[in-house]
């Protein structure tokens, strides 16, 4: 290996020695003079990639401002207005496809310059009416809130779409915006004062416009191939130069040759090189996909035990509130045997004085005296059960029983209608029923909290679903709200509101509410607001995840000491 870097190294000189003794004084001005053009056509493919960066970067927000962006317009007018005074100009008189080259070049980046200008005029706009357009629209909402809950919800809808259309650049939200935009005017009517509700109007179309402008400023800038052109550029000028170079004599010609096979050599020897760095670098990337594959499995492991934690804490609280519903009834299925078996040892009492007179008359049927005197102390013991009630007192009991017993078959097939571990994975699933089978396995930490449900649905709502993955989302949101309401008490209301193409399921507790920080964080895995020790911080991440699983939006609208409103979004199709 020495020996072929010391020979590689001694040719390297010898080229560069013979390069240096035949052209030190013919060719080293006019070497300059194409590096100094072929340097400005490097500059300027570099100027141009930058070019494309800073548009990208401007067009998503990561860049602050647009002085780059003039700076990198400015330096490649002028790197191109200095390559067309450079040593190139000479050969353009005699080369006609050099001359069309660079003025096709000059008319790309020239239409560049113009669609960077126009980008930058519309993404300002753009970029404004994004900034001020959903603070507007909050103010906005907050009129409308006492005047008219659904125009309201409208402006809501649109508001949303543009926070999360400027963090996201979601398709979803822009076609949310462009749908509504046009019925915003019809709230003029709601407004004392017009202003801020046409200022909003404006804002949004403005951000409906100007999207689709700016991308397509930014896309036609983007497809211009100037460097294909400048390639083409630096091609014909290298022909022309080394054409031009090849009069100048036998030795200036075989000066090149040898420093083409040089540069042949150092390119082989390079790539020598960089086939065995190729191989260890292979190596060292399946060693380093073998690390983050046994990384991956290592927090795969990690996240389902961490689910599998939440699972168990939601199958704890169902247990603990089961196992208090059933105590109940069997608390008084037990005492009432106990007393009913109490009853029938008076019965059994007379059942046997029944057989003693039985037994007396068969034996001695002309002993009129005896059988007389078994016969009254029968009818007295009959006539003490009497007035016990005791026959009736036993029914009673018994049918008291049979009521627990019923209460309690009742609450396992609340129970197995709420897991569905016998039916299949996706089934036509009635939510109503789903609701209500959550809210008898909830009933404990409800009576607990002291909180009085009001249910607003009385129709049958079906949807092609998971029902037990549905219902843990039904107990997840309904076990929060219980435990933010305080303990004084409060109402917790669960409406089903089926509209033309969506089912909305919405939650309403008058509990705590939730503070603007801790509402954008409740769908983060692992964030809680309970105790160290009380919550994994993954029942509202997991409730989120089902959701989306089911092509379904979760809405959460909460302030301060004013409740949470939680809204499950569905899209809806007929499947009765």
């Amino acid at each position: 290996m020495k020996i072929n870097v010391l020979l590689l190294s001694l040719l390297l000189i010898t080229g560069i020695a013979l390069g240096i003794f035949y052209h030190k004084n013919a060719e080293d001005s006019a070497h300059e003079n194409y590096m100094v053009s072929v340097n400005l056509m490097n500059q300027l493919k570099q100027t141009d990639a930058g070019l494309n960066v800073l548009l990208l970067k401007s067009r998503y927000g990561l860049q602050a401002d647009y002085d780059e962006l003039a700076k990198k317009s400015v330096l490649l007018s002028d790197s191109f207005a200095k390559l067309k005074k450079s040593n190139m100009a000479r050969y353009l008189d005699t080369d006609i496809s050099l001359a069309d080259a660079l003025r096709e070049y000059e008319e790309q980046i020239n239409l560049k310059i113009d669609l960077v200008e126009s980008f930058k005029s519309h993404n300002a706009v753009l970029r404004n009416s994004i900034k001020y357009a959903p603070p507007l629209g909050d103010q906005l909402i907050s009129t409308l809130e006492n005047k008219s809950e659904s125009d309201a919800s409208l402006l809501k809808k649109i508001n949303q779409a543009l926070y999360r259309w400027s963090l996201y650049g979601d398709k979803e939200q822009a076609d949310i915006i462009q749908d509504n935009v046009r019925k915003i005017l019809d709230l003029l009517p709601l407004f004392s004062n017009e202003i801020p509700l046409l200022e909003y109007n404006s804002h949004v179309i403005a951000v409906v416009d100007e999207q689709e402008q700016t991308q397509n400023y930014l896309q036609n800038a983007l497809a211009i191939d100037s460097e294909k052109t400048l390639s083409k550029l630096d091609g014909l000028y290298t022909e022309n130069y080394l054409s031009s170079s090849a009069n100048d004599g036998q030795l200036r010609s075989y000066a090149i040759i040898a420093y083409g096979l040089l540069a042949l050599l150092v390119a082989f020897y390079f790539a020598m090189k960089l086939r065995g760095s190729y191989t260890q670098l292979e190596d060292k990337v399946k060693d380093r996909t073998q690390q983050i594959n046994s990384a991956y499995k290592e927090v795969k492991e990690s996240q389902e035990q961490l689910i599998q934690s939440e699972k168990m804490a939601s199958l704890g609280q169902m247990v603990a509130g089961i196992a208090h519903e059933i105590n109940t009834p069997l608390g008084y299925v037990n005492n009432n045997v106990s007393i009913v078996n109490n009853l029938f040892i008076s019965m059994d009492t007379l059942m046997k004085g029944l057989s003693r007179v039985y037994g007396e008359a068969v034996k001695k049927p002309n002993n009129k005296e005896a059988l007389s005197k078994q016969v009254v102390q029968v009818l007295r013991q009959y006539h003490r059960m009497e007035q016990d009630d005791i026959v009736n007192e036993a029914k009673e009991l018994l049918d008291d029983s049979s009521h627990g017993l019923n209460d309690i078959s009742e609450l396992v097939k609340n129970l197995r209608s709420f897991s569905r571990l016998d039916r299949q994975l996706i089934e036509r699933f009635d939510i109503c029923e789903g609701l209500d089978n959550t809210l008898k396995i909830a009933s404990s930490i409800l009576k607990q909290s002291n909180v009085s449900v009001i249910k607003d649905y009385n129709e049958d709502v079906f949807l092609e679903c998971n029902p037990s993955k549905l219902n843990q989302v039904f107990l997840n949101i309904i076990t929060n709200a219980a435990q933010a309401i305080p303990e004084t008490g409060g109402q917790l209301t669960i409406s089903v509101k089926k509209m033309d193409d969506t089912v909305n399921i919405i939650f309403i507790d008058t509990g705590e509410g939730m503070d603007e920080e801790t509402r954008a964080k409740i769908f983060d895995p692992f964030f809680t607001t309970k105790p160290i020790g009380e919550g994994t911080g993954l029942g509202m991440s997991i409730s989120y995840k089902i959701v989306k699983e089911h092509r379904g939006q979760v809405e959460v609208q909460s302030e301060k000491g004013e409740g949470a409103t939680i809204t499950l979004s569905f899209p809806y199709q007929n499947v009765e």
